[in-house]
C-alpha cells in the first residue's frame, strides 16, 4: 500500500538500488522503499535520474512531478496503463 509523498529538493542524483529509491544529497545517501511511495515531487535543476528508476516508477505506478527553477510544476511522468488513477 502506497502512502508516502516525497519532496526531493536540490539532490545530486536519484537512482534505483534493490527496489529502493536512493537519494544522494551533499554526500549522504537516503533510501526509501518503492512500495511505500505514491508521489515524488522533484525540484532543482541539478538532479540526475536514471532510466532504470523511471522504468521501476512505472511498474510501481508512482507519479513523478518535475518542477522548474521557480518551483512550479512543469511536467508529470505517469505509468502507461494506469495514468488515470495517478492523475486524479
Amino acid at each position: 500500500m502506497t502512502w508516502r509523498t516525497l519532496h526531493i529538493k536540490e539532490s545530486e542524483y536519484i537512482r534505483l538500488k534493490l527496489n529502493n529509491l536512493e537519494i544522494s544529497k551533499q554526500g549522504r545517501k537516503y533510501y526509501v522503499p518503492l512500495s511505500d511511495i505514491s508521489v515524488i515531487i522533484l525540484e532543482g535543476n541539478n538532479t540526475t535520474i536514471t532510466a532504470k528508476l523511471l522504468s521501476k516508477l512505472s511498474k510501481y505506478n508512482i507519479l513523478l512531478v518535475i518542477c522548474d527553477e521557480k518551483y512550479l510544476p512543469t511536467g508529470m511522468y505517469l505509468s502507461y496503463g494506469s495514468y488515470h488513477r495517478s492523475a486524479k
